[in-house]
């Protein structure tokens, strides 16, 4: 009789060795914020976005010519969608402020 190997254990939908998950979890989608309409979704408190209305967020106002290059069929627009990953990781840092500390900065051993 030959010897039955042995399954790896599934830790965390992964199996050891293997990255790819072998289960998915999809969060519920709840009710629309009542105050600012923010789409929610399971495990998100009811004022998680607005602070029940306590916050007033600013108009999401999209420009009409960056609104084309999401639904248009030019060839401009069809670039953008398909490079829209590396617009949104070299945009992802311009929100960063910093102070550099130019005594930290400069220190030499």
């Amino acid at each position: 009789m030959e010897a039955q190997l042995k399954q790896p254990p599934k830790t965390r939908g992964l199996t050891k060795g293997n990255f790819t998950p072998t289960s998915t979890h999809k969060l519920g989608k709840k009710q629309d914020c009542a105050y600012c309409h923010a789409l929610r979704f399971e495990y998100e408190s009811s004022a998680f976005w607005c602070e029940g209305g306590h916050i007033n967020l600013a108009p999401n106002e999209v420009a009409d010519d960056f609104y084309e290059l999401f639904v248009a069929d030019s060839e401009d627009a069809k670039l953008f969608r398909k490079n829209i990953r590396v617009c949104n990781s070299i945009f992802a840092f311009t929100s960063f402020g910093i102070k550099l500390d130019k005594e930290l900065a400069s220190a030499r051993k």
